[in-house]
């Protein structure tokens, strides 16, 4: 049987997904979507070490079988936006180096990039997907932005980059649990939108509209 894990690095994205629920504040939920799936959702606290113990938790735990993480990214491209929801469709680390003969990125051992499970939302309207990086550090600059990239290129070229989604995604390529990562662009230091703290200021509405298109998708 099919069991989803959840997970959302802050509060602030919790209380935004679970927005008008009597889980607001809680540091776990279950419930059920409306095709009778189970799921669970936990707050891991930012950063890949927090993720990844907290994916490591949902498997072993709560027998999860499919994660999900929810939550916000940086674009780095120039044609995506404040406000976009971008769909995994692979991801990879930009702060690892393991030296030769390991590409950049790659974990020893581990793929160059971890595979994602998104095909349930391969079809749900605006949506774009693409390739998600994550290191532990907060890019808000565009020098910090086009760095990272040009470690990057011409093999691999992210679309966003988060502080969790690899290492979820290491994790459950691990265990065998397929994973997705949406994110919500908050801002895009490659054309000047620090707009990160403005972002929550305004109270965007998209994180509860994903939670709402995942318990209700049929």
């Amino acid at each position: 049987m099919k069991k989803v894990g959840i997970i959302v690095a802050m509060q602030k994205e919790w209380d935004a997904l679970f927005a008008g629920t009597e889980k607001v504040g809680m540091a776990f939920a279950k419930e059920r979507t409306r095709r009778n799936i189970p799921y669970v959702a936990m707050i891991s606290g930012i950063g890949k070490v927090n993720a990844a113990v907290t994916a490591y938790r949902l498997w072993k735990e709560y027998d999860c079988n499919r994660i999900i993480s929810f939550g916000c990214a940086g674009g780095v491209i120039h044609d995506v936006h404040i406000g976009e929801v971008i769909v995994g469709d692979e991801y990879m680390y930009y702060d690892v180096n393991c030296g030769s003969p390991n590409a950049v990125g790659q974990v020893q051992g581990h793929p160059e990039t971890y595979p994602s499970c998104y095909a349930e939302w391969r079809f749900l309207d605006g949506m774009r997907h693409g390739l998600i990086a994550s290191g532990d550090t907060f890019v808000e600059s565009d020098l910090m932005a086009s760095s990272i990239m040009q470690s990057l290129y011409p093999e691999h070229y992210p679309v966003a980059l988060d502080m969790e989604s690899a290492a979820i995604a290491q994790v459950c390529e691990e265990r065998g649990v397929g994973f997705t990562s949406v994110r919500v662009i908050s801002d895009n230091p490659l054309l000047g939108e620090r707009t990160y703290d403005a972002f929550w200021k305004r109270k965007d509405e998209r994180l509860g509209q994903l939670m709402r298109s995942f318990v209700n998708m049929d």
